[in-house]
């Protein structure tokens, strides 16, 4: 359900990023590793050394993830809504 709730938000909280793919894309690079950074010192996610990897492959990760679903987004939402061309 989490996953379903934070898809929904590409079309109007994250309005500004997903609107053009190289916001999309930094903000998977940063967000993506401050999130599980965030979740570590909650006690919900454990890195195992070193962290600089694993930080760096979640940057990655998001990153691609980001600037898929921001085209995703604007093709599925073009004719109509905030991706109007």
């Amino acid at each position: 359900m989490t996953w379903a709730q934070f898809a929904t938000t590409f079309r109007h909280s994250l309005r500004s990023v997903m609107t053009q793919i190289w916001r999309a894309t930094l903000f998977g690079a940063v967000g993506g590793p401050v999130a599980f950074l965030a979740g570590e010192g909650l006690g919900a996610v454990t890195f195992v050394p070193p962290i600089s990897m694993g930080l760096l492959r979640l940057a990655i990760a998001w990153a691609i993830a980001l600037a898929f679903l921001s085209v995703v987004t604007r093709r599925v939402t073009r004719a109509t809504g905030p991706y109007a061309e």
